[in-house]
């Protein structure tokens, strides 16, 4: 039996972006230029080292009802950053 979220370490992404583009046929040859920018935030839960047990056939001390917690340590890191794509894409109609 497997318990999502109570079982170990889970990495938690979240992303919040915009972005744009500009195209044009007005050119010979037609063009589209187009960017985003986010940022990123990414964490890790956990249960705690007690109730994580694990045997041959899976851990049996977890359940749907154990507790996660916040993790930020060497292992498990809290990390931030930027995310930009950006790019321009050429065709012929």
């Amino acid at each position: 039996e497997k318990h999502f979220l109570h079982d170990g370490a889970y990495n938690w992404m979240h992303i919040i972006s915009a972005g744009a583009s500009y195209s044009t046929k007005k050119t010979k040859v037609p063009f589209n230029i187009y960017g985003s920018l986010g940022f990123l935030y990414s964490y890790y839960t956990m249960i705690d080292d007690e109730d994580y047990e694990m045997t041959i056939l899976g851990n049996h001390k977890a359940d749907g009802n154990t507790k996660y917690h916040f993790v930020d340590n060497d292992e498990y890191p809290v990390q931030c950053g930027i995310v930009m794509t950006f790019g321009i894409k050429l065709w012929n109609f």
